[in-house]
């Protein structure tokens, strides 16, 4: 098969090769065992179903708590990536969780 040089469709010998991807490798069971690194992982556990079950009473004030918290650690972790663990849910925090759950206080 030759090259024909009047069809611009047709694939030349010198194309450029795919960039290469970032070194390294990714650990995907690391976000499952990421979250019983805490100590009080069963607690958190809890507090965070407690949060879920409460949207039956208040609708969507749980959800809120929860993804405030889940901020929290996202933030936790960008911020101090070589950090072991991440904070236990503290329910005197609950109002700080629920503000930030619904978008107040992104950026301290």
């Amino acid at each position: 098969m030759s090259i024909d040089d009047t069809n611009p469709y047709q694939a030349t010998a010198t194309e450029p090769k795919p960039p290469a991807g970032p070194r390294g490798s990714m650990e995907y069971m690391q976000s499952f065992h990421y979250l019983f690194e805490s100590e009080k992982w069963i607690a958190n556990f809890l507090w965070g179903g407690l949060a879920l079950l409460t949207t039956s009473v208040i609708p969507v004030a749980g959800q809120l708590v929860l993804m405030g918290y889940m901020f929290e650690i996202v933030e936790v972790l960008l911020c101090n990536p070589p950090r072991k663990g991440y904070p236990d849910f503290d329910p005197n925090r609950i109002m700080d969780y629920l503000k930030r759950g619904f978008g107040y206080s992104w950026c301290h």
